[in-house]
């Protein structure tokens, strides 16, 4: 008989232990988890613990960063790890997502992964990789995950990947301006957002992502138009009066007052929703009248 895995997904956050490890442990939990995909991984244990617990982290397309319980392992006076095997492992499935508020892991070395034992990869890792290792769906979902996850630094590359091979699907050439954007490459996301444009004109966000790197890159005319343009066509209010305090902001600093106070203006019309936004605009407002 053909025997069933058994799934059970726990929605929880692995805090911080405060309990410090004893340093024969060699554990080093200095990693996010975002920076430890496809890796074996250690967490903190409580301190009536006798043993930690081996995860492995992926990415599951459909519900984003998450780890599954693999075995567990202690350690003797000597630093020596020793493997408890999980005779549920190829039953049953312990699967954590995971968030902003989990705690740093520590990534077994390949020192740590021999005493143990581990494979390379586990076997059923297999089912949440694509057989195409350029899948565009699926790198522009990662993507998307680190980028909502804030680690934007790792989902440039699954999204240049992506791009190379279809710059226009779906989501794709916001996530990688995105991404652009939250790591300072400003003169990066530009291009990529100018000809997401050119396809998609109607779109909301990519005026709002390519003005907030032309703001960024001090590009003062070239954002007030693609601003301008931003607001016409977007129905979201609050997008509207983000658009507007981030151009206002960039007047500011330039000490343009005579254009700031067109921006005021627009950031005020449309900041129903948003009023901490229209709280920049009277501090602004303020530093400038003081000159």
């Amino acid at each position: 008989m053909k025997k069933t895995l058994a799934v059970i997904i726990v929605f929880i956050c692995f805090l911080h232990a405060v309990n410090a490890q004893n340093e024969l442990t060699e554990l080093k939990f200095d990693t996010k988890y975002f920076d430890a995909v496809d890796q074996y991984v250690a967490f903190p244990k409580k301190e009536k613990d006798s043993t930690f617990s081996i995860y492995f982290i992926y990415v599951d397309e459909m519900a984003g960063f998450s780890m599954r319980f693999e075995d567990q392992f202690s350690i003797n006076k000597k630093g020596k790890l020793k493997l408890q095997p999980n005779p549920d492992k190829n039953t049953s499935a312990l699967i954590a997502r995971l968030n902003r508020n989990t705690a740093f892991v520590s990534v077994l070395t390949n020192e740590q992964k021999a005493d143990l034992q581990l494979p390379k990869q586990p076997e059923w890792l297999k089912s949440y990789k694509p057989k195409d290792s350029i899948d565009v769906g699926y790198l522009t979902k990662i993507g998307y995950f680190y980028n909502h996850d804030g680690a934007s630094h790792n989902a440039i590359e699954p999204l240049l990947k992506a791009y190379k091979k279809e710059p226009h699907y779906k989501g794709l050439e916001f996530e990688l301006g995105f991404a652009y954007n939250a790591t300072k490459q400003f003169s990066k996301a530009i291009p990529v957002l100018e000809k997401a444009l050119k396809k998609d004109e109607n779109n909301q966000l990519l005026y709002k992502e390519l003005g907030y790197a032309l703001v960024n890159n001090k590009q003062i005319d070239e954002a007030e138009k693609v601003y301008e343009k931003g607001i016409s066509i977007s129905k979201n209010i609050a997008i509207k009066c983000e658009m507007a305090v981030n151009m206002a902001q960039l007047l500011f600093k330039e000490n343009d007052k005579i254009r700031f106070k067109k921006w005021a203006a627009i950031a005020r019309k449309y900041g129903e929703k948003t009023p901490q936004y229209i709280k920049y605009i009277d501090y602004f407002e303020a530093e400038l009248n003081k000159k």
